[in-house]
């Protein structure tokens, strides 16, 4: 596996084949070979910011929080603004929309709008049990998905909150104890609900929204030659997956140095080609309207980068 190091200002990231994976038939609006990822600009946050999540919107606005309730909106010359929410509000999920930030609280479940004008509206509360705590919330169109765990059942449950449907759409199996419940990253797709696992295996599952339907894909752990020794694995975790047109990007990240490791999924949701990274960098969201992606990267200093991605033409193993 091939070791690729950063620059600070440009990256030319070409996911690397593993072992030997046979190609794969894809839809014929799909590519296949290397994906290359060109940085295009940078953007340095305060160094004390934790970023819990973050919300895109049209032309190229961002909204991103830290689990204190402070947020930071960045427009579309990349100029930052900074908004300290109530201390009652700790939001799990914002969503960017024409009548201003939707704010979902991780504690309570109460739904918010802060208009333009700064003022705070109570919209509504999502159903929560009592031993019930949200992990993560994501705006899907006119509504809600929630990722929680029941503690009680001690499983993750996600949920959906379109105020008059307030249903489950999934219930992972029953864990074994309270710290062994899985925790999930939740993230759009053309093609439903992404759930990537954040510990070992870093299950991904794809998710019908309106049916319920659930999907997993190929294991990342079963990987050969993904290169990370089964007694580390407790050390690493998986960022959200990120979907560019029919394929699939998941980070991996060891706590405990700067590598990482990018997975590519294939159209056909089996794993195809890998990276090894010697860099703290964690890709976090696709830019809508456009063929590019957001990347946290913390070398000292905390920066978002923004990268232009595209295929890359393989040369023809076949001889004229």
């Amino acid at each position: 596996m091939r070791s690729i190091a950063l620059r600070a200002t440009w990256l030319a990231l070409t996911l690397v084949t593993v072992g030997h994976l046979p190609d794969r038939l894809t839809a014929q609006a799909c590519r296949s070979g290397p994906v290359a990822l060109d940085a295009r600009s940078t953007l340095l946050l305060p160094a004390s910011f934790g970023i819990s999540g973050v919300a895109t919107g049209p032309s190229g606005r961002l909204v991103l929080w830290s689990a204190g309730g402070e947020v930071f909106f960045i427009d579309e010359k990349h100029s930052l603004t900074r908004l300290q929410l109530p201390d009652s509000i700790r939001p799990a999920g914002v969503a960017i929309t024409p009548e201003g930030l939707r704010l979902l609280d991780q504690a309570t479940a109460r739904e918010f709008l802060r208009r333009p004008d700064g003022s705070l509206a109570l919209l509504g509360r999502a159903r929560l049990g009592m031993a019930e705590q949200i992990d993560q919330a994501v705006w899907r169109r006119d509504g809600w998905v929630i990722g929680l765990r029941d503690l009680a059942a001690r499983r993750f449950v996600l949920r959906r909150y379109f105020h008059a449907d307030q249903r489950d759409l999934f219930r992972s199996a029953q864990s074994d104890s309270l710290k062994t419940i899985p925790r999930f990253h939740l993230t759009e797709s053309s093609r439903g609900l992404l759930l990537a696992r954040s510990m070992a295996p870093f299950t991904v599952i794809r998710l019908d929204p309106v049916t319920g339907r659930a999907d997993t894909l190929a294991s990342v752990t079963a990987l050969a030659g993904l290169g990370i020794p089964p007694d580390s694995l407790p050390h690493w975790r998986a960022l959200p997956a990120i979907a560019l047109d029919c394929t699939l990007l998941l980070t991996l990240s060891d706590l405990t140095a700067d590598r990482r490791i990018l997975v590519r999924y294939g159209a056909t949701d089996q794993i195809e080609r890998a990276t090894e990274l010697d860099a703290p960098l964690g890709l976090m969201t696709r830019l809508p309207g456009e063929d590019a992606v957001l990347a946290a990267r913390r070398a000292g200093e905390l920066e978002l980068v923004w990268y232009d991605w595209h295929w890359v033409r393989e040369p023809s193993s076949h001889t004229p």
